[in-house]
Order: structure tokens, then sequence, then C-alpha cells
């Protein structure tokens, strides 16, 4: 948490009353309630970003037919220098208040049936796509002297459950930021 600018505070209602908010992996799930939870308290302007033109689309759609205020694009999050353009667009509009780092994937097996292509896989959107969110971020956040980021991660990164090790390797490195 950047600075001491005061978005909302509990007197005033909603503490994301008025700020603008960011969400990568926002075309369904955690990401997609969020950014509408955001919207109902009172949050200016919500940006969402996945990697699925078509989902990323209607997900916008949809919560701009019931609220407005949501800017969106296909994005890959492993990309960071889409992800840095994404961050750099929405700060020419106004400060960011709010980065929810989301986007994330699994994969089910058994160790010994999980390729390395498919821990890197995981590894890119669940680890690099958070870090590259982050970085962009805090450069934005840096100057405009405020702001907080939210980094999702699993309880799974604490407790590994069978047949999903490369999501919860991913999981754990996230708590490591």
């Amino acid at each position: 948490n950047l600075g001491e600018k005061q978005v909302g505070t509990a007197g005033e209602g909603s503490m994301f009353e008025g700020s603008r908010c960011l969400i990568t992996g926002a075309s369904s799930g955690i990401g997609y309630g969020l950014a509408e939870r955001l919207l109902q308290r009172g949050a200016a302007e919500v940006w969402i970003c996945s990697q699925n033109e078509e989902r990323i689309t209607e997900a916008a759609n949809t919560l701009n037919d019931k609220y407005g205020r949501v800017k969106f694009a296909a994005l890959n999050v492993c990309d960071e220098e889409a992800v840095r353009q994404f961050v750099n667009e929405m700060a020419m509009g106004g400060d960011i208040d709010y980065v929810f780092a989301n986007a994330g994937t699994g994969a089910v097996g058994a160790f010994e049936d999980l390729s390395k292509d498919t821990f890197e896989y995981v590894m890119g959107i669940n680890f690099y796509g958070v870090l590259n969110a982050d970085h962009a971020a805090v450069d934005v956040m840096l100057k405009q002297g405020h702001g907080c980021i939210v980094n999702m991660s699993s309880m799974e990164g604490f407790i590994g459950i069978g047949f999903k090790s490369p999501y919860t390797v991913s999981k754990f490195a996230v708590y490591g930021l």
C-alpha cells in the first residue's frame, strides 16, 4: 500500500467509492465477481483484462450494461510490454488506486505425467503475470504517490493438493512476492 491518499472511508460508505481499479483475469470467476462488487461499491472506473477476447468482451459488455464504467482489453499477462501498455493507458485517465493481479490457470495430472512445458505455462500466467502487473503498477503508483496492489494467490500455495503441482508451485511463488 503506497502513500496516504484516502479514496473512501467507512464513514463515507465503501472504501472503493470513487476509486479507479484494474483487475487481471476478469472474464469469469473471482476476477469477474470482484469487478462487479467494486462497481456495486461505487468504483469510478474498473479496467479488466483477460487473454480470451470473446470472454472479456462479453464480461465487459455485461458489466457495462448493468453498471457502466468498465474499460477492457484482451491481454496476455505473460507479455510484460502489453501489461505495461494497459496500465499506462489507464494511468493517462487519472490515478490508479487499486490493482488486483488475479489472472490464473491450472493443470491437473500426476507429477510424473506433467511436462516442464506445463509447469512453465502455469508459472507464466500465475506468477510472471502477477509480477508483470506488479512492476507496471508500482512504476505508476510511485509517481502518483499512492496505490494498493493485491496479488491473488490460493490456500493451495500453502497446502499442496495431489495432481495439481504446477498450480501449487505457482501460487506458493506468489506468496513470496
